[in-house]
Order: C-alpha cells, then structure tokens, then sequence
C-alpha cells in the first residue's frame, strides 16, 4: 500500500491518477494525493501519512511544537511553523501553520522534513498558547525533563539547555529560555522556582519517583481492599516451630534463585556452620538468610516511617549478602536492571518511589495484605544489584510474622507459579492472578505442624516440594474448598 504524489503539470501522471480512480484501483485523498489503499478510511490514512502529506502541501515549512514532540496528529491537529499564519483542512484532519523562524541545522530531518529539535521545541511548548493548543505547556515540559534525567545522565541536560541557550539568543526567545533554565534547575537541584508537577516537584525535593509503578502499586492496594482473605494457622509460639519453618522458608527461597543445596547440605552449612566446598558467598547466603529468618526480633523490626522502611531492607540485604562484596551489601543499585522484557525501577528514582508509596502500606490492618503488598512493592522496584526476590520475601515473612501469622514459604516445586503471579501483574495487571498464588502458598504452608524436624523433613521429601521440575505441581490439599474471596477482574 502506498500514497502518490502527482503534480497537476505532470498530464502523464494525472492521467494514470485519474484512470485508477475510476478503476477504483486507487482512491482520491486530496488535490494531487493519491492512495492505492482503498480499503482504510481516509482520515486514517492522512493520519499515518500526516508527515509526506506536510511536506507535499508546505515543502517550505516544518514541523514544530506538540506536533514536533508526538510527530503524529493529536485532537485533529498537526503543527507547522512557516513564513505566514495559514490554516489547511484535510478530511477531519487540521493543519494549522503559524509565522514563525526558519529550521536551523540542529532541527533533525524526518522522512525528509525538517522538524524542530528536541531544544527547540521545548522552548516552543514554553509559548503562551493562544487559543490553537499548539503548546503543551509548562507541566509537559517538567514531565519531558524528569523523564530525560531518568533514562540519561545530567550531561544531556546540560546539552539540551545550552543548544537552548543558542536558540533564544538567535531567535530573541529570552522569557522562554529563562523558563526552561529554571525547569532544569529546580529539577538538578541547583534553584527554586514554581513547578507545577507533582514528579517534578519530587525531584526537585531530592524524592523523584517512578511514576507508572506508583500508579501500579496503588491499583494492587484498590484490588487488595476488595479481597477477603481467610485468617489462616496463627503463628505457634514454640521457638523451635519457628526455627524448623526459618529453615525451610531460607533453603527454599535460595533455592529458586539460584543458590542451590541439597537438603543435607543446607543442615550441615545452617546447623554445622560448614561451609560447602567452593561455594563461599552460597554457603553465607543461606546461612544469613537463616539466622535473619529464625530471629523473631529480625522478624519483628517496626517501621513508622518511609525512611525505617528503607533501613530494615537495606539491614536486611547488608546482612545476608555480606559476603557478596561485588553487588553492595545494604545498598541500592546504582545501575538500571531487568528480568526478561521487565524494566525495573532506574535507579535515581528508588529511594522516592518507597517514599511516595509508604503511606499505603500502613492503611491496611490485615497482615496478610500487607505483606502481599510488601512484597510486590520491593520485588517490583528490584532495588539492589542481586538478591531482590529473597529481600522481598522477607520483608512479606517479616509482615506476617508481626501480624502473628504463619509465613509464607515458596517451595521449588511452586516456583514457576510464584515467578507467574509476580509476571502477571508486571505485565498485565492482574492482581487476582498474583494474590491467589500467595494465597494458596499460605494456605499450604500453614497446613503443617513445624516443632518436629524430622517430621516436617520427611513429609517434605515425600511430597517431593524441592523438585525443580516445571511440570510439577504443588500439592492442592483440598485448597479450592479453603481458598479466600478475592474478586475476578
């Protein structure tokens, strides 16, 4: 599918236009435009081809302000900036020009149409907007920048302003310049000026957060109110029911990240303190999750704050990876990470986001939802180099523990559901799908009595709970029959 561009002086050219047309080989879209495609509207044609139509019908022009930011048509406008005020309609599309300066050589070129540069058109969406709604405004342009200093370092700022600079200087676009420089330095912390947004004032506070995960978080906390989650076995009092189920809770929840024991091997490294023959940082890593696990006052640690929030999983990850030196015992990543196709939260925005969402966490009075919502919030925002899952696990067994509940324990055997659970609500929202898992892993967990070791180890085996084998199901131990209400989105 393709549009043609024919010029009226060309007779050969019309001619063939003119015959397809009647042919119905082609459609018309406007005077000298033509498309073979005579099955899509139209109007959706001009819209995805809005940038050859532009150049064909102002070939002296240029793109600029919001159409210079979005290149695409929005509310059935597009923007150029020429030698006069002029105004095109196409089908239910506008094409509004206003008089203004010439391109520059920093305005990038697209499909062979000048466009105005990513400097200049933050100046442009500085104007004051008369009417047209040809500007984005100034909380655009706090947005614009927030999201720049995230996904690059402060030198492209400092570049976008300076080719700003140079822009105003030729075009004697002061106010705008000065208005974009006090953006830029409120925002690197060099100024105080009004902004208008809420990000932008974050970041300006030394508190910038993730947008789109705080608006995640706070879909979760909606869905979490509206369940009905089952008081499940509280937590036994016997310190060494409490001590067997650490065990447990520590060898499962290194397991399915990697560090890998066999039964007896854990005993012997937690019990033994032996360490297991060329694995060094393994054998600490699970030994120190242990000794975190099976300490109620560990367990038990109180936050009021965001700031003590973030001091009991930085204490946590300082401890337990103590001998992981490389990745920064206790603290935050200073590099973006990833699992597969999901982007964590950048690593200047970590700190705010447990910031700007701490106040959720302490509306609910169910332990057991606050937990689920611990532990998505920390494993979601993947604050260290390594060892996430097991820090949010904690935090979740942490919140339990303190809500006089049994914890949780993710046995190998339910890993691919647990790993499901947190995908489904990463990718697409479904937070059913997610509190089910952990529903069903408390409820299996709570089905066992943990003051006899030996017990509690044979029944695990014969269940084969640490089978690492994607086919294998955990077993359901009439959950259908005891699962809690939680609402089908």
């Amino acid at each position: 599918m393709a549009i043609y561009f024919i010029k009226h002086s060309d007779k050969a050219q019309d001619s063939r236009a003119r015959r397809s047309v009647a042919k119905s080989e082609w459609v018309k879209i406007y005077r000298g435009i033509y498309s073979d495609d005579i099955s899509t509207p139209i109007e959706d044609q001009i819209r995805s081809n809005i940038i050859p139509i532009v150049k064909h019908l102002f070939p002296n022009s240029m793109i600029s302000h919001r159409s210079a930011a979005n290149l695409k048509v929005e509310n059935g406008k597009f923007f150029l900036t020429g030698k006069n005020n002029y105004q095109h309609k196409l089908a239910d599309v506008t094409i509004i020009q206003s008089k203004g300066p010439e391109s520059l050589k920093s305005d990038p070129i697209y499909i062979g149409y000048p466009c105005s540069s990513e400097s200049r058109y933050l100046l442009e969406n500085l104007q004051i907007d008369r009417g047209l709604k040809k500007s984005l405004g100034q909380a655009w342009v706090e947005e614009k920048l927030d999201q720049l200093i995230n996904i690059s370092d402060e030198s492209r700022i400092n570049e976008i302003r300076d080719i700003a600079r140079q822009i105003a200087k030729k075009f004697q676009w002061d106010k705008l310049f000065n208005k974009l420089d006090n953006i830029i330095g409120c925002l690197q912390g060099t100024r105080v000026a009004p902004l208008l947004t809420t990000r932008a004032k974050a970041r300006a506070s030394g508190e910038a957060f993730d947008n789109d995960r705080i608006t995640l978080f706070e879909q979760l906390a909606v869905f979490l109110h509206r369940c009905d989650f089952k008081q499940r076995k509280p937590l036994l009092s016997i310190d060494i029911a409490f001590s067997n189920a650490a065990f447990w809770d520590a060898y499962f929840s290194n397991y399915i990240e990697g560090t890998a024991f066999g039964i007896e091997e854990a005993e012997e490294i937690i019990y033994e303190h032996k360490e297991s023959v060329g694995r060094h940082e393994d054998s600490h890593n699970i030994l120190r999750s242990y000794d975190l696990l099976s300490s109620r006052d560990e367990m038990k640690r109180l936050h009021k704050t965001p700031e003590e929030f973030i001091e009991i999983i930085k204490h946590y990850h300082r401890y337990f990876m103590a001998e992981n030196t490389e990745i920064m015992p206790g603290e935050f990543k200073t590099k973006p990470n990833r699992a597969g196709n999901t982007h964590f939260v950048l690593p200047t925005l970590v700190e705010g986001t447990f910031i700007r969402i701490y106040p959720i966490i302490n509306e609910f009075q169910c332990p057991f939802k606050r937990a689920v919502f611990c532990m998505f919030i920390v494993a979601e925002i993947h604050p260290f180099i390594d060892g996430n899952g097991r820090i949010a696990r904690m935090i979740m067994n942490s919140e339990l523990i303190k809500g006089g509940l049994e914890r949780i324990i993710i046995p190998t055997i339910y890993r691919e559901d647990y790993l499901g659970g947190l995908r489904a609500v990463s990718r697409n929202q479904d937070f059913a799908a997610y509190c089910r898992m952990l529903d069903r892993a408390h409820y299996f967990t709570a089905r066992f009595d943990y003051s006899d070791a030996n017990t509690i180890k044979e029944e695990f085996i014969r269940i084969g709970l640490d089978r690492d084998d994607k086919e294998a199901l955990l077993p359901a131990y009439n959950y259908r029959n005891e699962m809690s209400h939680i609402p089908v989105l």
